[in-house]
């Protein structure tokens, strides 16, 4: 990693580099009741006009650290050297569903694998905008990684997809040739913009159907998560703040 060196005004206290990862969830689900990353069905998330706000929306606090570490939703409190950014859609396959269109059985495979080919991300440090990509040239690099199939009752038709849009490796990102340096006092936003198509595509999708166990049904839920990896420059554990480090 290039310049990873800083002369403190105090050598007595100095930074340490430390290898840091933040993740922010979109969840939809029947039944969602925290907004703003909270949606009921598809068309909820379609009609976001000015794009799903990722990392400056809620912290762990207001939704818990299962779809979120964020723990400030105003800037980073140390420096940054933002060495990747990654996005994943990932929608559950429920174990029972009715007589539905022949799309609706492929639901999974419409959200995780063509809805990314259809939309953009935009990386912003305060006000500029600093990465411009589309999803699928930032898979997340994380999570499970396999496939499914679903047979017609008739048998007549077999349903492929993925359970990840990128095989798990955390090199399989968008990597910055350069890392990204971010000072700190900056807020960071991730921002996904759906194209028309993409949102022509959302509100025709149902709501993600439930789970079915011989004691009862569970709701499933699909999900959409931002993750951004890099080095940060934290105070050395056990050191207090002090007027005169570097950070």
């Amino acid at each position: 990693m290039e310049n990873q060196s800083f002369v403190p005004a105090n050598p007595q206290y100095t930074n340490v580099m430390e290898t840091w990862v933040a993740y922010d969830t979109a969840k939809i689900y029947a039944g969602a009741k925290n907004p703003p990353l909270e949606f009921g069905d598809f068309m909820a998330l379609a009609k976001q006009e000015d794009g799903i706000k990722f990392f400056s929306a809620r912290t762990a606090s207001d939704i818990g650290n299962a779809y979120t570490n964020i723990t400030t939703r105003d800037n980073l409190q140390k420096p940054l050297w933002l060495e990747s950014i990654g996005i994943d859609f990932h929608y559950p396959t429920p174990t029972q569903r009715p007589q539905r269109g022949m799309a609706d059985m492929a639901a999974a495979k419409i959200f995780e694998t063509i809805i990314g080919h259809h939309c953009y991300l935009q990386m912003i440090t305060d006000e500029e905008v600093r990465t411009w990509v589309k999803p699928n040239h930032a898979p997340s690099g994380f999570g499970s990684y396999g496939g499914y199939q679903m047979i017609v009752p008739d048998g007549s038709n077999v349903f492929q997809g993925v359970v990840t849009n990128g095989t798990p490796h955390s090199s399989n990102r968008f990597v910055y040739l350069a890392d990204l340096q971010i000072p700190a006092q900056t807020k960071i936003t991730m921002v996904l913009f759906f194209s028309d198509y993409a949102k022509g595509l959302l509100n025709k999708l149902i709501s993600v159907g439930n789970f079915d166990f011989e004691s009862g049904g569970y709701p499933g839920m699909a999900k959409i998560e931002c993750t951004m990896r890099g080095v940060m420059g934290f105070q050395n554990r056990g050191q207090y703040k002090n007027p005169g480090a570097a950070y």
